[in-house]
């Protein structure tokens, strides 16, 4: 476990060929990951009421900054505490909208496409 600060978090380097990862002392669960490439972001661990262990990310690193990430942190247990599973909703969500975007046409073909399949399964 590493106590994360700005300081901290500002000044680590990325490891050719390696993912670091820092636990936070202060928010159980709270990742600091780091990437190869230098990309910073956070992440969740947490268990479930059945003890199935899971992980979701929370965002990337300047645009959520600690505190923020403590605080998603923090919320995310709490309803992992109810009972709900944040990374399954969220993976949810993400396969809807993929669907809806999928499904709404962006060009004129898409949109005869779309009608050609459904008047044509209509017309069998």
């Amino acid at each position: 476990m590493t106590k994360l600060n700005a300081r901290f978090i500002d000044s680590v380097k990325a490891e050719r060929g390696r993912r670091l990862e820092y636990l936070d002392d202060d928010m159980r669960g709270l990742v600091f990951r780091l990437t190869e490439r230098g990309v910073k972001s956070w992440s969740l661990r947490y268990s479930l009421v059945s003890g199935e262990r899971r992980r979701i990310s929370l965002g990337r690193y300047p645009m959520l900054g600690l505190a923020d990430a403590r605080t998603l942190a923090q919320s995310i247990l709490g309803r992992v505490a109810d009972g709900a599973d944040p990374a399954s909703e969220k993976q949810v969500e993400k396969r809807r909208a993929r669907r809806d975007r999928l499904l709404k046409p962006g060009t004129i073909g898409d949109l005869w496409a779309q009608y050609d399949k459904v008047r044509v399964a209509t017309m069998r």
